[in-house]
C-alpha cells in the first residue's frame, strides 16, 4: 500500500508571475495605451485575489496606484497591455458579476504589473 499520496487541495493558489526589463528602450505603443479596459477582453469568471494589489488607472509606470485592493476580492484577470495586466473587480459590496452585466453598468477597473496572486476554487 502506497503512502507517499497527498490529499487533493481544495483550493489552488495560483501565482502570475510579471517579467521585468531593466532596458532602455521605449515601451511598446500597447503598453503606453491610455484607452480603457474592454469588458469583452476579461475573463468570464472571477477569481479570489490573494494578496494586496495596488491598481494604476493607467498603464504607465509613472501613473500613482489609485486602488488598493484586499486578498478576499473577486477580480477578472483582463488584457493585457505590455509588462501591465488590466483588472476588473465589482464595487465594495457589490455582486459578483462583472462579465454578465450590461452596457453602461462596467465594473470599475485598473491596472497592475505587480505579481498577482490568485485562488481558484473548484
Amino acid at each position: 500500500m502506497r503512502t507517499d499520496r497527498r490529499q487533493p487541495a481544495g483550493i489552488a493558489l495560483l501565482l502570475v508571475a510579471f517579467g521585468t526589463c531593466t532596458c532602455t528602450s521605449p515601451l511598446p505603443a500597447e503598453a503606453t495605451d491610455r484607452g480603457p479596459i474592454r469588458p469583452v477582453g476579461c475573463a468570464a469568471e472571477a477569481a479570489l485575489l490573494a494578496n494586496r494589489l495596488a491598481l494604476r488607472p493607467a498603464p504607465d509606470p509613472a501613473a500613482a496606484a489609485t486602488i488598493v485592493l484586499m486578498p478576499g476580492v473577486s477580480i477578472y484577470r483582463c488584457e493585457r497591455r505590455g509588462a501591465f495586466l488590466g483588472v476588473m473587480f465589482p464595487e465594495e459590496g457589490g455582486r459578483v458579476d462583472c462579465s454578465t452585466r450590461p452596457p453602461g453598468r462596467e465594473c470599475p477597473t485598473g491596472w497592475t504589473d505587480a505579481p498577482l496572486e490568485i485562488e481558484i476554487t473548484g
